[in-house]
């Protein structure tokens, strides 16, 4: 009969850490959050981009800015988990980015609709014509 010896792990920092699909989860979760926000109010754009832009910087910052934090990672965790981590973390970003900018060639492109069932003009178009309707 074989006896079963238990010796302890000692990891400093892999047993600390999420894994690579809970990191990519979770923020996942948080660019759909910040998308669907957006959708909802255009000028919650001014919320969400700040605050998206904040946490990529401090998801960079967590990771590469404590040089024995950085290092421990790689030594335990690989190269690859840092660059996904920090990948990660722009997610939401760049989500809110996109959007963005879908949305501004949308709002750009709806014409403007007079208040008296003139003409509409396109919002970037200040030259067009703008003529009365004819009432035969």
């Amino acid at each position: 009969m074989t006896r079963l010896t238990f010796s302890p792990m000692f990891a400093e920092i892999a047993d600390k850490m999420p894994g690579v699909c809970a990191i990519w989860f979770c923020w996942g979760v948080l660019a759909v959050i910040g998308v669907g926000c957006c959708r909802v109010s255009k000028w919650l754009y001014l919320l969400m981009v700040p605050s998206a832009g904040w946490l990529a910087f401090a998801g960079w910052h967590e990771n590469v800015a404590d040089r024995y934090f950085h290092d421990a990672i790689i030594t335990e965790l690989g190269q690859g988990y840092l660059i996904q981590s920090i990948g990660a973390s722009c997610v939401p970003l760049v989500a809110l980015l996109a959007c963005g900018a879908y949305d501004l060639t949308r709002w750009r492109a709806e014409p403007i609709v007079p208040p008296n069932g003139g003409v509409a003009t396109l919002l970037g178009n200040s030259e067009a014509n703008e003529r009365t309707p004819s009432v035969n």
